[in-house]
């Protein structure tokens, strides 16, 4: 979703841009788009024509830093299981495995405006290529474990609806610091960015 290096959208585009020196979840992007203007009533509504139950998203002022915020908290209620499937998957930490395509049909058959599907569709479908190249698998056959979660689907279509709302034209990141070390994931002790971060990251 970022701009190839030197190229700059004409002055009639409204652009974003983020700074990922330190990262970002999608928790931290949604509380600064509402700090940035995005109209929390109209993202709310938005979310609720999600197909998805089971959870509560609260907007809350903090300081972080001395530094006065957004914070955006969705909150899941670890014992619902809003998806079903024919065959079992295992739980790690309330993070049920879901298949790239079960989310895509998910976002599909939601009552969501147009442009919010098309970029959490975009967004997605980014993930599952990266995951897939890794794996070695069709993207749509990609098991997506904490990305898959209600809690990341949900961060990903607000921020989605919140883009819209601001009525962003194209987003700009700066420099991405990676980090270093291994992390813990689904898949057990990974490196520090894992394979498909890299991936994405190469891409950019």
């Amino acid at each position: 979703m970022s701009d190839e290096a030197g190229t700059w959208p004409d002055d009639s585009s409204r652009v974003l841009y983020v700074q990922c020196s330190a990262g970002v979840a999608g928790d931290m992007l949604l509380g600064a788009l509402v700090d940035a203007g995005a109209d929390r009533t109209a993202i709310m509504e938005t979310l609720g024509g999600l197909d998805l139950d089971g959870y509560a998203v609260t907007f809350e002022r903090v300081q972080r830093g001395g530094v006065a915020a957004t914070w955006a908290n969705v909150v899941v209620d670890e014992h619902e299981h809003d998806h079903d499937h024919d065959h079992d998957h295992g739980h790690d930490h309330g993070h049920p495995h879901r298949p790239a395509a079960e989310i895509r049909r998910l976002l599909d058959k939601s009552d969501l405006p147009t442009a919010v599907t098309a970029t959490a569709q975009r967004i997605f479908a980014s993930l599952a290529e990266a995951e897939g190249a890794v794996h070695g698998v069709d993207p749509d056959d990609v098991e997506f474990h904490e990305v898959g979660s209600v809690d990341a689907i949900v961060d990903v279509v607000g921020v989605a609806a919140a883009l819209h709302s601001l009525g962003v034209e194209r987003i700009v990141g700066g420099p991405i610091a990676t980090g270093r070390g291994t992390i813990r994931a689904a898949h057990g002790a990974r490196p520090n960015p894992p394979p498909p971060v890299a991936r994405l990251l190469a891409a950019r």
